[in-house]
């Protein structure tokens, strides 16, 4: 019994260090990644005078990816871009509230693109495109679509019930949800 405990144990500690770094475990490794393929470019072409026909397209593969892997980060810390000026003058509940129907809208646009980032991959994945320098399957780069619109619509559930659990008193925050509501003020 205390075998299947530890295991729930770790499980659960492992669940939680993928909930609070698993966007930038990945953007930062594909970050890392295209700073080592550009330099190697910048070596090859400026020091070697043999430039290398992938880094670039690798690169915008990897920037790519980021960028929707970056997008639920930014909810999930909650420093998107936002005016705060009617915001500021409501109450502490009503800040709560707004917040509430902010993430609302953010759920119901990514719910959206992440449902009809499926048909664009599915047809990208039926085709036999390839990318031109690497040579590997374009449905490998589109699949980034569907799932940073996933992530970034499991992200906005995430913080309607933690802004709904403020608003009703329950706060049964981690250190990184209380440093955020720190943030925003709350």
């Amino acid at each position: 019994m205390e075998n299947a405990d530890l295991k729930g144990e770790l499980f659960m500690k492992i669940l939680k260090w993928l909930d609070n770094n698993l966007e930038v475990l990945i953007c930062g490794t594909l970050l890392l990644m295209l700073s080592v393929a550009m330099m190697l470019q910048v070596i090859m072409r400026y020091v070697l005078n043999a430039a290398l026909s992938w880094p670039e397209e690798f690169s915008r593969y990897c920037y790519i990816w980021i960028t929707f892997f970056s997008i639920s980060l930014t909810i999930r810390s909650g420093s998107y871009f936002r005016v705060t000026a009617l915001v500021d003058i409501l109450s502490r509940k009503g800040r709560q509230i707004a917040e509430i129907l902010v993430h609302c809208i953010n759920l119901i646009f990514f719910g959206a693109c992440a449902y009809y980032s499926i048909d664009i991959f599915t047809s990208v994945f039926n085709s036999t495109q390839s990318s031109p320098a690497l040579r590997i399957p374009i449905y490998i780069i589109y699949i980034a679509l569907p799932l940073g619109m996933f992530l970034s619509t499991f992200r906005s559930i995430q913080m309607i019930i933690l802004n709904v659990r403020m608003l009703t008193g329950k706060k049964n925050l981690n250190v990184s949800q209380k440093e955020e509501e720190n943030k925003n003020g709350y």
